[in-house]
């Protein structure tokens, strides 16, 4: 019996395309080893996510988004997931975005690699907010939101749009899962410049009003982050080195609603202003420009979000 449909590449052939045989003769064939166990204990929701890739026209990231085609061989979005979990969620992910978008539009996102919802130009340089396939960050979420200074993201989050119930929230709809959100620690200058031409605002804050933006858009019924503790590498001794924060610290002042589960908390899906009385007299024109700022950058998002 075989798991491969007459087209699929071989288990070897997608280890030799995947793996770049780092470490040497002895951790690759350990590598090897893992893959090819993974891929035995998998196959069948591999098969799964292959047939419905070509029954919805998506037959060519088949070949050139091999790393969506494996999800379920490793942990993916949350730790706990299992392989038949995994291929649901990449699923109802993708069946989402298809009942917005055809087929083509889809192929031609990922081949493009970024769709743009957000561009402020200075004299300095340009400040855009772009949403690209989940690649480096895949296994946190099949979308990436990008905060970026001429070019250069200096700050990021993964999300997939699940269904409500999958994270344990009630009712219909659909929901954004956010499953990491980091800055990149060598672009200081870029960070600097960012923050001093959004009026002080952190860059964590302005990426989650463009990811409440988005949510808006699209007419979600919810936003949940994952906790420290379900964190998809926070199993791993190496990878977890990767977190690099705590994710309950920064929901909890981003304005979490509370914890939904012991896997995410509850984020607030509408972004709301802070008031000018909670502020000395003097601060009060900064916080003016921090909230029109805020408040363009969620108006911009929602308004172009029928886009990819």
């Amino acid at each position: 019996m075989t798991h491969r449909s007459l087209d699929a590449p071989s288990c070897e052939a997608l280890f030799r395309l995947t793996d770049n045989g780092s470490g040497g003769w002895l951790q690759t064939s350990k590598r090897r080893l893992k893959f090819h166990l993974r891929y035995w204990w998998c196959g069948s929701h591999l098969q799964r996510i292959r047939s419905f890739f070509h029954a919805h026209g998506l037959g060519e990231l088949t070949h050139n988004e091999l790393s969506v085609m494996l999800r379920p061989m490793r942990p993916y979005l949350w730790g706990g997931l299992s392989p038949e979990a995994r291929t649901h969620a990449l699923l109802a992910h993708f069946a989402w975005v298809l009942e917005r978008h055809s087929a083509q539009l889809v192929i031609d996102f990922y081949k493009r690699g970024s769709y743009v919802f957000f561009t402020q130009t200075y004299p300095e340089g340009e400040i855009t907010l772009e949403l690209e396939p989940g690649r480096g960050l895949g296994r946190e979420g099949e979308f990436e939101l990008h905060l970026k200074f001429n070019g250069a993201a200096v700050m990021r989050a993964a999300f997939s749009v699940l269904p409500a119930d999958m994270v344990g929230m009630q009712g219909p709809g659909f929901v954004m899962a956010i499953g990491n959100m980091q800055g990149q620690r060598f672009l200081n200058q870029e960070i600097k410049i960012v923050t001093q031409k959004m009026e002080r605002t952190r860059p964590q804050n302005i990426l989650m009003t463009a990811l409440q933006g988005l949510a808006s858009g699209w007419q979600l019924v919810g936003m949940v982050g994952v906790s420290d503790v379900a964190h998809v590498y926070s199993g791993y001794r190496s990878l977890s080195q990767r977190v690099g924060q705590s994710y309950d610290s920064l929901w909890e002042e981003m304005g979490t609603t509370g914890a939904l589960s012991a896997v995410h908390w509850q984020l607030s899906i509408q972004w709301v202003a802070r008031s000018e009385q909670d502020v000395p007299s003097n601060k009060r024109s900064q916080l003016r420009r921090k909230n029109e700022i805020r408040q363009k950058i969620f108006d911009e998002v929602a308004r172009h979000s029928t886009g990819l």
